[in-house]
């Protein structure tokens, strides 16, 4: 015999004293509740995906180059996801270096996405490209993103 009672929620049995408790009772009670749990613990609605817990834990990556004065150098990425946005800056130097006399600016600095970038710098699928500039361009402009001794460093952002 089932319990007289059950519980409002998972319906569960809820015994009575002269209820006689069956073996088929408690087994239906454990697959009610294994079902529970295990609705609850795979809905992503209410709990975060492995996927989301992993990008939320470690959201960017970070990584290094020294310069070896190459026009164009591709460097590949060591990180587990595809960067949304990336960061690229040249180690003890500023952004960018204007020499008034001459009308050259120097730029140590480069952001970029897939979708486009600053000068010097693109952005592909698990690697980016950076140019080191031997003559002017974009109105004396000089992008030096690999110059030779040159330490880098750049951030990936999931």
């Amino acid at each position: 015999m089932s319990s007289t009672n059950k519980t409002e929620y998972l319906n569960l049995n809820a015994w009575i004293g002269a209820d006689v408790p069956k073996m088929e009772d408690f087994n239906s009670d454990n697959e009610i509740l294994d079902d529970a749990f295990q609705t609850h613990d795979t809905d992503t609605v209410r709990h975060i995906t492995d996927g989301e817990r992993s990008k939320w834990n470690a959201p960017v990556f970070t990584g290094s180059y020294i310069g070896d004065d190459t026009e164009s150098r591709t460097i590949t990425l060591a990180c587990d996801f595809e960067p949304s946005m990336l960061i690229l800056y040249a180690n003890n130097a500023p952004a960018f270096v204007c020499d008034f006399n001459s009308q050259i600016k120097e730029t140590y600095f480069a952001i970029g996405t897939k979708r486009g970038s600053t000068a010097g710098l693109t952005v592909q699928s698990g690697a980016f490209t950076v140019r080191n500039d031997t003559t002017t361009v974009l109105a004396n402009e000089l992008r030096l993103l690999n110059k030779a001794g040159t330490s880098y460093t750049y951030i990936a952002f999931r």
